[in-house]
């Protein structure tokens, strides 16, 4: 059993990275990122410096590749397998594991058969960073989604899923829903709240584009 953890890296996504990486860190017997492109600034500098200390696999997507969505999740498995990965955990930069699953996380996935897929709670902190949302109303309350899976290398990314790309690939028809108190991820971008209006602004204008093409 080889655990990679896979993390893209685009737009203004890194703010959390930092957590993410340390939460990650003691699961994975790997890290692989994939950069939309070459950045240049110093902030983006930085952000490389900081991967370094995590032993992390830096990769770079070509600024003119064309994907499928915002995110080049195919691409990113594809290195994934290349570094001999049996399960992957696909994780992004706003998003931390829970330590709950750090503890029980090895038993899990060695219990994890070929094609399996693990569906956690993701948490959306509302505003703060003490805080989640859980109300009926809100599309983002009391989501599941499909972050590990022990991988079938017969299987690759289903095209029929929209315009955005799924967590993980292959077929989602074993799944295995984790209870809360065993782990879940806990999703941070909600906490700086004009960041998230203009990604959401960002996405809805991409998609749009998509859909005129």
């Amino acid at each position: 059993m080889k655990v990679i953890a896979l993390y893209p890296i685009g737009n203004n996504e890194y703010d959390y990275l930092k957590l993410s990486l340390q939460s990650i860190k003691k699961i994975v017997d790997e890290i692989i990122v994939l950069i939309d492109h070459p950045f240049i600034d110093n902030k983006n500098k930085s952000i490389i410096k900081l991967l370094n200390t995590f032993s992390a696999k830096i990769y770079f997507q070509s600024k003119n590749k064309i994907k499928k969505s915002t995110v080049d999740r195919e691409f990113l498995f594809q290195l994934g397998r290349k570094h001999s990965g049996t399960h992957f955990i696909c994780i992004d930069c706003d998003e931390i594991i829970s330590s709950s699953f750090i503890i029980k996380s090895n038993n899990i996935l060695k219990k994890m058969k070929t094609g399996e897929k693990i569906m956690m709670r993701w948490l959306s902190t509302w505003k703060n960073p003490y805080f989640y949302r859980i109300d009926k109303k809100s599309i983002w309350s009391n989501m599941w989604k499909d972050f590990i899976v022990c991988d079938d290398i017969k299987q690759n990314y289903n095209s029929n899923y929209g315009f955005h790309e799924p967590r993980t690939i292959g077929r989602n028809d074993k799944l295995k829903y984790l209870k809360i108190e065993d782990g879940c991820v806990i999703h941070l971008q909600f906490i700086d709240w004009q960041s998230f209006t203009l990604k959401q602004i960002y996405y809805s204008l991409h998609d749009l584009f998509i859909k005129k093409e």
